[in-house]
């Protein structure tokens, strides 16, 4: 999971400098700033997504007073969530697309690897000759010429000698400025991004900016720029050239020469580039930083939030309804509900609760890792994850279940007193403390004189004094009461009334020994309690509908995603079976192009033969003689009538440093001063000479070609 996070990373920063290179700088003649640009875009990329910044938010611990919920009782996980439905033997979808990419990067490596060996063997097969830093290598194969470093490598008999240094003088540029390392840079990078589409325009872009650098270095020291733009439109056949390298010829010949024509940008102008910079920051801080929250408990409240108490109450994930708070309310303001808080018996078996991990806005805890004796009180959310859920989210540390918690977190003590039945007083069991001061029970049955009594007895020993108001039924049984008191620094109320003459339920008034007092319905207590059962049922329930729906979600997302994946593999089965046929398409084109070569050269033969053949036939004197030396090289002077001594005198001295003797005798002209008789011997240092004398009465001679 990490690594694809780093990889989708880098191709979205790769694709950020593309897109504001296409946006800004593409029609800008500063080549070699923008070669910079692309070499610090393809680092960018591959060290980017490892930069982390980490952001650290210190906090005080909430402390809320809401029902207090036992936080470390929880039953298994399993028990409390609904169970999806289970998928045999699911398919790891990630796993599958690692395994194409893989494939793919392994393929294109390969691919790379022959292609290097490819292009060492075609150097080294033939002869090098040292130069300088350069190395030059002449082959006799049709290839375009091209550098690797500091190889040059080049077939002579394709280009004239004035052409060919032409090009030479522009692949010195691309081994002076070592323009290979980029090329291998963008290979390694569009291996490692074959699916980023953006990753193959990168490196497109980034070969075309090479040529054009090299191209304006070039037009700065050769003598006519119109003539090295001549050279690149005769130089345009696709001639095969080894991949890897940095050819002469490229398929984008009217842009660099449109580029060549182009006025220069102004140096300013590559500030452009520096909008890469706000993007990658908005970037950075959008996905790479990792914020830590650092809890800091008040100095007066217990620093841990959890407790050990062996409970099936589960936590409280949605907040309840306006009914159920408005109801929660009621029962707060009456006075039953001002006793201490009571402990709800368990009354499932204990079971055993894995070792869960737990995170509280943001703070790790293992469960075995949890003080004793606390529990919790949470106003927020709570989101429950199964095991196989929490370790495709959270890795192997998920791997026993997660349970996270988000909102207001306060601890508090755990109670666990309990009061005993006291049989001799009649009084009926209560979760209050042993009372030590007075408790009196007030039932339907109560007489005036026992409220009596109980009025009395508080003024008299406790100096409280006591009010009511009584109605009864025709049994003269109490349906309604209304009962209030103060004195001490006390006062407090209690009402309760029934509809259609139902006796009320039985009720304590109490002063506990602490000096707290108040009132006491074991029945309000049950129905309290009833009601809260049903609200758990209630929110069990919405808990399974909640994770149902979940699982229906994810379901649907698997879905997709498997859709998507299938779509992307006939995609991908396109594309292969479309370079399939490029590729057969350029090794017909490439035979067609042998084919071609071999009818070219054969022409050129022909056409030799038949220049020769024509030499020959105007090489003949008045008497039908022939003036011809044969040699292997395409030499040759021209004697015609005009013909000075002087230039007869240059053809001797040339002819003579070619190691060829040449004598001519004998010269007449007529009136004119054109040729009419001339006696020539030639000598090619094998032995073979050739003898002519042309005359005729006042006619000048046919001119005549002499191939040394």
């Amino acid at each position: 999971m990490e690594f694809l996070h780093h990889l989708w990373q880098s191709a979205i920063v790769l694709s950020m400098f593309y897109g504001v290179y296409v946006l800004f700088l593409r029609k800008d003649t500063l080549f070699v700033a923008k070669r910079h640009y692309f070499l610090v875009g393809i680092l960018v990329a591959a060290l980017f997504p490892f930069v982390e910044i980490t952001q650290t938010i210190r906090m005080e611990t909430p402390i809320v007073s809401e029902s207090p919920i036992i936080a470390n009782s929880l039953p298994p996980i399993s028990e409390m969530t609904a169970q999806p439905a289970v998928v045999e033997n699911p398919i790891d979808w990630t796993s599958v697309f690692l395994a194409i990419y893989f494939l793919g990067v392994l393929v294109l490596l390969v691919r790379m690897a022959i292609q290097c060996l490819s292009l060492m063997r075609l150097i080294h097969s033939n002869r090098i000759h040292k130069k300088g830093n350069f190395r030059f290598v002449k082959v006799s194969d049709p290839i375009s010429p091209f550098s690797f470093f500091r190889y040059i490598v080049y077939n002579p008999e394709l280009h004239s000698q004035e052409e060919l240094e032409m090009i030479l003088q522009h692949e010195k540029i691309h081994v002076a400025q070592w323009h290979s390392l980029d090329i291998l840079l963008g290979n390694f990078m569009q291996i490692a991004q074959w699916l980023n589409p953006f990753s193959w325009l990168y490196k497109r872009s980034m070969e075309e900016n090479l040529e054009f650098i090299a191209d304006g270095k070039t037009v700065d020291r050769v003598a006519s720029k119109k003539q090295y733009q001549l050279t690149m439109v005769k130089t345009s056949a696709a001639w095969h050239a080894p991949s890897l390298t940095i050819q002469f010829y490229q398929s984008f010949i009217k842009k660099r020469i449109v580029m060549l024509n182009k006025q220069h940008s102004k140096k300013r102008n590559a500030l452009k580039a520096m909008i890469i910079l706000p993007l990658l920051a908005i970037f950075l801080w959008g996905f790479n930083v990792k914020q830590v929250v650092q809890y800091q408990e008040p100095e007066s409240k217990t620093s841990v939030v959890v407790d050990t108490t062996e409970s099936t109450m589960p936590f409280i994930t949605e907040t309840p309804e306006e009914e159920e708070i408005e109801e929660e309310e009621e029962i707060a303001e009456s006075p039953a509900f001002d006793l201490p808080d009571t402990e709800v018996e368990a009354t499932a078996e204990p079971q055993e609760v894995p070792n869960t991990l737990y995170i509280i806005n943001g703070r790790e805890i293992r469960k075995n890792e949890l003080p004793e004796n606390q529990e919790i009180s949470i106003q927020g959310s709570i989101e429950v994850y199964e095991p196989e859920e929490a370790v495709e989210i959270y890795g192997a540390k998920g791997s026993e279940g997660v349970i996270v918690i988000e909102g207001n977190v306060s601890p508090t003590l755990a109670r666990t007193e309990r009061v005993e039945r006291t049989e001799s007083n009649e009084r009926m069991e209560t979760p209050l403390r042993q009372v030590a001061q007075f408790r009196y029970r007030i039932h339907k049955n109560s007489t005036d004189s026992e409220l009596k009594r109980i009025k009395d007895e508080l003024r008299e020993e406790h100096d409280i004094d006591l009010s009511y108001t009584v109605v009864r039924n025709g049994s003269g049984e109490i349906t309604s009461i209304n009962m209030s008191y103060s004195g001490d620094r006390r006062n407090g109320s209690y009402n309760v009334s029934e509809d259609d003459d139902t006796p009320i339920e039985e009720f304590e008034f109490y002063m506990l020994d602490d000096g707290e007092t108040g009132f006491y319905s074991e029945a309000s207590r049950l129905r309290r309690e009833e009601r809260m059962r049903a609200r758990l049922a209630e929110m069990e329930e919405r808990q399974v509908e909640r994770l149902a729906r979940r699982s229906e979600e994810l379901t649907a997302r698997v879905e997709e995603r498997e859709r998507r994946v299938e779509a992307r593999g006939e995609e991908a089965k396109a594309r292969t079976a479309e370079m399939k046929e490029r590729s057969k398409e350029m090794k017909e084109r490439q035979k067609e192009l042998r084919n071609e070569m071999k009818e070219r050269r054969k022409e050129v033969k022909e056409r030799s033969k038949e220049m020769r053949d024509r030499t020959r036939s105007l090489a003949r004197s008045g008497s039908g003689e022939n003036v011809y030396v044969f040699s292997d090289h395409d030499r040759y002077v021209r004697i015609h009538k005009n013909t000075s001594d002087t230039e007869l005198e240059n053809m001797k001295s040339e002819m003579a440093a070619k190691g060829v003797t040449f004598n001519y005798k004998k010269v007449k002209r007529n009136s004119r001063g054109e040729i009419t008789s001339i006696k020539v011997e030639v000598k090619d240092g094998k032995g073979r000479s050739q003898t002519s004398i042309r005359s005729d009465t006042d006619h000048p001679i046919e001119e005549m070609i002499i191939e040394y």
